[in-house]
């Protein structure tokens, strides 16, 4: 068991090494100026229990690390190689390449991706039974084509870089206080979830 907090790391972070892995790891409020890495092989999908939250990241690569949670971080690249794990409340600011269909997460399978900001690319590569649920989308949807089995609900999408920061914000808290009043209602876009809400919320 290990704890980090209020740390500047200068390079990239690496845990465990060759036949051993590192486990219950907590890390608060650090800035990681390059990619954290919880394990060194992609063998399995060990139970890491890895806490990161508050903290700024270049990127992160869990190799196929199950169980481990990520919370209210700001995240700059790819979201890797994780299993059956947790982000919540984060903004991920990824500018993803052609190469991984401009995504933002890759190789990341049953893991739950909810109240998160996709301040620019949000798609997700070779990643399949992820719950994606009460984002918030610059681009479009990463998931409903006729052969994804990534599910989602509740997200509002299309909303562009340039207003996700602005418009969006105080929109996307009124929304989330009002859905309980709107049954049935399936908000997508910033334009909808406005007309819905506004009612709610005279100026």
């Amino acid at each position: 068991n290990s704890s980090f907090e209020g740390i500047l790391f200068t390079a990239n972070l690496s845990f465990s090494t060759d036949g051993d892995i590192t486990e219950n790891v907590q890390i608060k409020r650090c800035r990681i100026i390059g990619t954290l890495t919880l394990r060194n092989t992609t063998t399995g999908t060990p139970s890491l229990n890895f806490q990161i939250r508050e903290s700024v990241l270049e990127g992160v690569n869990g190799n196929n690390a199950s169980n481990c949670l990520l919370e209210k971080c700001l995240i700059f690249s790819y979201i890797d190689r994780f299993d059956q794990s947790q982000f919540s409340h984060n903004t991920i600011n990824v500018n993803g390449s052609y190469s991984y269909s401009y995504s933002a997460v890759r190789y990341s399978n049953s893991c739950t991706f909810e109240y998160n900001v996709f301040g620019y690319r949000g798609g997700f590569y070779s990643s399949s039974s992820n719950t994606i649920t009460d984002n918030i989308f610059a681009e479009g949807l990463p998931y409903n084509s006729p052969s994804d089995s990534n599910t989602g609900s509740d997200n509002i999408y299309n909303v562009g870089s340039a207003n996700i920061f602005t418009d969006i914000s105080l929109t996307y808290l009124r929304v989330k206080f009002v859905r309980p009043y709107l049954p049935n209602r399936h908000i997508r876009t910033y334009e909808e979830a406005f007309q819905h809400v506004r009612q709610f919320f005279p100026s």
